[in-house]
């Protein structure tokens, strides 16, 4: 509802970082009629034109090395791990894949 009321405002860009991805193409749709362009944070949306983001898959393994390092120093190289992830939001699946591959 915000960013919509900006696009009623006139603002010059959107900068936003969708939650959830299929929620926010409408409002792509919204910015693009209205000739507002839309920057996403992080998680790639279908129809979106520019998107600034780390590798998140890259992130989680990094992470996981670093975690099955700990895990060989600290805890005898066992660690048991729950790994979370929000299947909707694509950046959190690439982060726990390669988190898991790191470890």
């Amino acid at each position: 509802a915000a960013a919509e009321d900006f696009i009623a405002k006139g603002v010059d860009v959107l900068i936003i970082t969708p939650v959830n991805e299929e929620g926010v193409v409408p409002l792509l749709r919204q910015a693009k009629a209205a000739n507002v362009p839309v920057v996403l944070e992080g998680n790639p949306v279908k129809g979106m034109t520019t998107m600034v983001a780390i590798c998140d898959y890259d992130t989680g393994y990094m992470s996981g090395v670093e975690a099955g390092k700990y895990a060989k120093e600290k805890l005898g190289g066992t660690a048991k791990v729950m790994n979370v992830g929000l299947p909707l939001l694509s950046a959190t699946v690439l982060r726990s894949h390669g988190f898991m591959d790191g470890l």
